[in-house]
């Protein structure tokens, strides 16, 4: 005869459901529903009026592209990404609540810089080149729950060796953000590949550009026979030089940042 099954039998059978939905839901392959480098552009676009926003490539190369946020997907509504209060609106005037919404998204989670920034993002974390940075980094991913955001420029390509090497890091990083960089297109075409860029759970980390001269977007690695994407490559257009101190550019920067850390 089968033992009976008690009230105790019962939760523990409803928690291992719930575990092995949970476990299943972390390792399922994760697709980020919203355009990153059109919200970007978008939000420069609205913070720019009614100035014309300088921005060429990425979303802005595209035939009809107006700058207007009509017509985005619903997963791109700023409300969504950041949370009430936060219409286009909102952004393109700077709103307090706007603010309140970013340093809100961005608990827990350092945007790291390994040199001078060249554009402000805000409240940063500068730590030297990433060569001389590893004991820097084990510090301020001492908490379980720390996050970082990786933001480079003329260290771009030490970057992305930094983070080919340290896979332990790849799991902390919410997004890469390389300004301006020219990473060595022959080592990118070798190395940046989903399979030595893996990550413990199954999702992509968005490595976007911001270019400030041609040939600076990252390629587009091939999917890997498994389907495990690592490597979500976004070009978010070109700029000059001179434009990366506009403040509708940097406060469209700020803005993506937090709303992919919070997705």
């Amino acid at each position: 005869m089968m033992p009976a099954f008690t009230p105790v039998d019962g939760v523990l059978w409803a928690l291992a459901v719930v575990l092995a939905g949970a476990a299943l839901w972390l390792s399922a392959p994760r697709s980020a529903r919203w355009d990153i480098a059109e919200f970007f552009a978008v939000a420069w676009a609205v913070g720019s009026r009614p100035d014309p926003c300088p921005l060429t490539g990425g979303p802005a190369a595209r035939p009809g592209w107006t700058g207007s946020p009509e017509g985005l997907a619903e997963e791109a509504d700023p409300v969504r990404r950041l949370g009430m209060g936060c219409t286009w609106d909102a952004v393109a005037e700077w709103r307090p609540e706007v603010e309140a919404a970013i340093a809100r998204k961005m608990t827990g989670t350092s945007v790291v810089w390994f040199e001078e920034p060249v554009v402000d993002l805000g409240p940063v974390v500068r730590l030297p080149p990433p060569a001389e940075a590893h004991d820097r980094l084990d510090a301020l991913l001492e908490r379980p729950s720390a996050r970082v955001v990786l933001v480079a420029s003329t260290q771009g390509q030490a970057l992305l060796e930094l983070l080919h090497e340290l896979p332990g890091l790849r799991d902390r990083v919410r997004m890469v953000l390389l300004v301006g960089a020219a990473p060595d297109a022959e080592w990118v075409a070798r190395e940046l590949r989903h399979e030595t860029f893996h990550l413990e759970l199954a999702h992509a980390v968005p490595y976007c550009t911001l270019r400030t001269a041609p040939g600076q977007v990252l390629r587009t690695p091939d999917a890997p026979p498994t389907g495990r994407i690592a490597i979500d490559v976004v070009d978010l257009g070109r700029v000059e030089a001179e434009d990366l101190g506009r403040p509708a550019l940097t406060r469209a920067l700020r803005v993506v940042i937090a709303a992919v850390v919070g997705a």
